[in-house]
């Protein structure tokens, strides 16, 4: 069964993000199919190269933060907006209405930060065939991200529990915040019960939906679907005639630059980092004869893939995808990664790259010694590109599970 129209709820109005990444995709591949197309957008306009394809309409709500929105309504307003973003509500109302139809499809794959949950209660209130795809772990974490900010680990407690209410995870100076998030968590969770009344939870690797079914309520069932890759090379590259290190993203604690900077300048690697964020400048100080790029196009980021011995993904919380990981392995480029992240789904430890404990800098240094020889480079580069290519995350492999998850959804 086709769906007679596809509603992408996304937090954003271009590709600039993962989340918006794929939401993006799946708006072009549905132009592609021939379906009608609707992109419900927080941001003030959405790209042209979207909003233009054949099929696609957009509404753009143009939004303020939802917190802005939150502390902005004084006393009153926030506590009858505590546990509901009634400012939201209405307008999902009207718009979910006027496009609600049998063979409709909600995929949201973005609602913390703008839209609230207030998207979805409307969306399964309606009884709207309702699709997301998690992107990270907002569903059952009212931060969204199962890390402790202030001791910078990834948080082990029971998502919602009492412990999780009382613990300052995203900061002592943000508790505000936190329980603002803890309640509409909660409410979205135990009065609405969102999950149980969802009609697909898609995780993006087996990874994060083996975390997300221990947490989601009994009965509820976690499905995987796979992102779409686009590789940094069709061709196999040659990272054993190269000495530079790569690191790309946002240079946050999360996602710990920091550490491979003072291991690669203590071991005397040639380090470049792709991306910019609020930790550069200590990250510049730890290893001030890195290579500092900035943010690149994306044939740019592609450039340096194919150029690196090695990709190193450092991040401290649970990465659910990482789709730069995947990209460089099939380009045959060896990936080092931490045990805590999905990435473990894609790399064999000393086959097609190499694990690490998550912010140990001796146990990073460890497994860049191993790739000090050029032969275990060229073995690693080996396996990485047969292994990917064994299997590939194509658009069409994505399309297929896409329209499959869809046809299941308008069956129940």
């Amino acid at each position: 069964m086709t769906p007679g129209r596809v509603i992408i709820a996304v937090e954003g109005g271009a590709p600039t993000g993962g989340a918006e990444r794929i939401a993006f995709d799946t708006v072009r591949i549905l132009s592609q199919q021939g379906v009608p197309t609707t992109i419900l957008s927080s941001a003030k306009a959405v790209d042209s190269a979207f909003a233009n394809l054949p099929g696609v309409d957009t509404i753009c709500l143009n939004l303020p933060l939802h917190f802005e929105r939150f502390f902005a309504a004084g006393k009153a307003g926030m506590v009858l907006n505590l546990l509901e973003d009634r400012t939201m509500r209405p307008m999902f109302e009207q718009i979910l209405r006027t496009l609600d139809s049998p063979q409709t499809i909600l995929h949201a794959h973005g609602f913390h930060n703008f839209f609230t949950q207030a998207c979805l209660h409307v969306a399964t209130d309606l009884k709207l065939k309702t699709v997301v795809t998690c992107h990270d772990f907002g569903l059952t974490c009212p931060n969204a991200t199962l890390f402790n900010y202030q001791t910078s680990t990834i948080c082990e407690l029971k998502p919602l529990s009492g412990e999780c209410r009382k613990s300052a995870c995203m900061g002592a100076d943000a508790m505000r915040l936190k329980q603002l998030r803890f309640a509409r968590s909660w409410a979205s969770t135990k009065l609405h019960r969102v999950p149980q009344r969802l009609n697909k939870i898609l995780a993006v690797s087996d990874f994060e939906r083996e975390i997300l079914q221990r947490q989601v309520p009994a009965g509820v069932k976690v499905e995987s679907l796979f992102n779409p890759v686009d590789p940094a090379s069709m061709v196999r590259q040659n990272p054993s005639q190269s000495q530079t290190y790569l690191w790309i993203g946002r240079m946050t604690q999360e996602k710990d630059g920091v550490t491979p900077a003072t291991v690669c300048r203590d071991m005397d690697l040639p380090l470049t980092f792709v991306g910019e964020g609020p930790l550069q400048g200590e990250i510049q100080q730890a290893n001030p004869d890195a290579t500092f790029l900035g943010w690149l196009s994306p044939s740019a980021v592609k450039e340096q893939q194919c150029k690196a011995r090695a990709l190193l993904m450092t991040s401290k919380w649970h990465e659910t995808a990482s789709l730069v990981v995947l990209e460089s392995l099939a380009a045959g480029i060896p990936c080092v990664v931490p045990t805590t992240s999905a990435a473990t789904n894609w790399i064999e430890d000393g086959v097609n790259g190499l694990t690490f404990e998550a912010g140990n800098a001796s146990s990073l240094a460890s497994a860049l010694a191993k790739l000090k020889d050029d032969a275990t480079v060229e073995t690693m580069s080996k396996r990485a590109f047969e292994m990917y290519w064994q299997a590939p995350f194509t658009v069409e492999r994505y399309q297929n599970d896409l329209m499959r998850h869809y046809e299941g959804a308008l069956n129940q």
